[in-house]
């Protein structure tokens, strides 16, 4: 499994799964989120869709949560356009990665060569 910090948005997959890094601690104050880092950088999400994308990736177990599925919930959970939700989910996904909050990679391969 490939495995990138940083997705390039123009390469960046459907497909592709996304993981939370390993080590983060996270904390819920009321409609907010705080991820702790382990060199105690804080990240704040302050918005629902942010808080939202957050928990579905989260979710997500050990093999992740593909762009599309958080595409298709975020336009569904906030009556988005799914070109729009797709856009957007793509720039958080990348925003994650380069902070150091998220990791991505390509699904496994089928040895029968299907999906």
């Amino acid at each position: 499994m490939k495995i990138s910090h940083g997705p390039d948005l123009g390469k960046m997959t459907n497909d592709q799964r996304v993981t939370p890094k390993p080590g983060l601690i996270r904390r819920d104050v009321g409609d907010e989120l705080f991820v702790l880092m382990p060199d105690s950088t804080v990240h704040w999400f302050r918005n629902a869709t942010a808080v939202a994308l957050w928990r579905a990736i989260e979710a997500g177990g050990p093999t992740g949560i593909s762009v599309s599925a958080l595409a298709t919930g975020l336009a569904r959970d906030f009556v988005v356009a799914p070109e729009d939700a797709l856009r957007d989910v793509r720039a958080f996904v990348s925003s994650l990665a380069e902070r150091g909050l998220a990791a991505t990679s390509q699904p496994p391969q089928n040895p029968e060569g299907g999906d």
